[in-house]
């Protein structure tokens, strides 16, 4: 996996407020937007409590981000796109939905350099395709950018106190300045309704004809299940939800080696902790990777603390979803070890080898204010040897 810095994306992780220990170094014309991301858990601080405005960021930082910002349909294919890129990077699905929806292609080689400074020309492309701002070549353009910075332009979206002879393609822009100026990329597109913004910094310039009139963010649903009707979810707020800590329980093998019958593998160990208030949790959803297929295998459960939890789920596709028999409580402090494990149906070919891997926070189906962890988690790698 590669070892790239975790930034403001890690939103999962490092929750925090809109204020930071090194707030006083935050300059005033980034606080508010700042404060709005943070709201909206579009970014977050680091582990010790600091924003460090002024750092630069990334490629595979800005991706989640704007992934994030845009609220995207997450494209996760079984294969990477970029050579310099594996199924386990943290970053996986983000800069592959990036390229899905055509925001980027890479570089000619076929890598993206995830761990490169991401400099203003190539937000100036990026952020326009993530937003929706077209904009054709014209026979004076001399850059490949041109049309971009044409975008900002006409949008006024350019960075904090550039313009279009101030605006300098090579220079990496500091985590303030991305923050700011994707904030206004929101706002222009309605993104952040009248309500969110009536306490508008007078530094910020509120462009008050493209605040949309009516709320425009979308309220999430967190399920509360009742013991008298457990087999259905009712849909209403959550009352005083727990945090849901995540994390991977290492066995020490990248890859175990299996037999085409073999009758009980656990082919990914976690480790579930609720803080603050209990955590109920009712489905957990899987996803196969690999270069095998999902008939290798025959039935997939999950077992807490070595006890089966689920039923045996026929697995008929590399998505395999695992309904609980009954809802499970996790009590605050509780740690639970949770074993997602199969069968194997007997059909696999010597050399297929397979992951299986917990994508993304939503694919736990539980009533958390928060689910903390380093996505994805992946399991060992199951390779048939007979």
């Amino acid at each position: 996996m590669k070892k790239i810095s975790l930034f403001l994306c890690l939103l999962f992780i490092h929750p925090v407020s809109a204020y930071f220990s090194d707030e006083e170094q935050i300059p005033k014309w980034a606080t508010f937007s700042i404060k709005k991301l943070v709201e909206r858990n579009i970014i977050s601080g680091n582990a010790d409590g600091t924003f460090r405005p002024d750092n630069e960021i990334n490629r595979a930082e800005f991706c989640k981000i704007l992934v994030t910002a845009t609220n995207a349909q997450k494209y996760i294919p079984l294969n990477s796109s970029f050579s310099d890129i594996e199924t386990d990077d943290w970053f996986f699905s983000y800069t592959e939905t990036a390229k899905y929806h055509g925001w980027l292609s890479g570089y000619p080689d076929g890598t993206f350099r995830p761990g490169s400074k991401i400099n203003r020309a190539e937000t100036a492309k990026i952020l326009s395709n993530a937003f929706g701002f077209n904009s054709s070549e014209e026979d004076t353009d001399k850059n490949w950018y041109d049309k971009f910075t044409r975008v900002l332009k006409n949008k006024s979206l350019f960075p904090y106190n550039t313009d279009d002879d101030s605006f300098t393609p090579n220079h990496h822009p500091s985590r303030s300045e991305i923050v700011e100026q994707i904030f206004r990329f929101m706002k222009k597109t309605g993104k952040f309704s009248s309500y969110e913004l009536k306490d508008t910094l007078s530094s910020i310039d509120t462009d008050e004809t493209n605040i949309p009139e009516k709320e425009t963010t979308q309220t999430t649903e967190t399920f509360i299940y009742t013991e008298e009707n457990s087999d259905s979810p009712v849909p209403q707020m959550a009352q005083n939800p727990g945090t849901l800590n995540i994390a991977k329980i290492s066995g020490g093998l990248k890859i175990i080696p299996v037999s085409s019958a073999q009758q009980e593998v656990s082919a990914l160990k976690l480790s579930f902790k609720a803080d603050k208030n209990p955590v109920k949790i009712s489905e957990l959803q899987i996803r196969r990777i690999g270069n095998g297929l999902y008939s290798d295998f025959l039935y997939a459960w999950v077992e807490i603390d070595g006890t089966m939890v689920s039923q045996k789920i026929l697995i008929d596709n590399d998505i395999i979803k695992i309904p609980f028999d009954e809802i499970y409580t996790i009590k605050v402090g509780e740690k639970k070890e949770i074993h997602f494990k199969i069968n194997l149906s007997g059909k696999g070919i010597k050399g297929n080898s397979s992951r299986f891997v917990l994508y993304l926070p939503e694919w736990i189906s539980a009533n958390t204010d928060k689910k903390v962890g380093f996505f994805p988690f992946g399991g060992v790698d199951l390779e048939i040897r007979n």
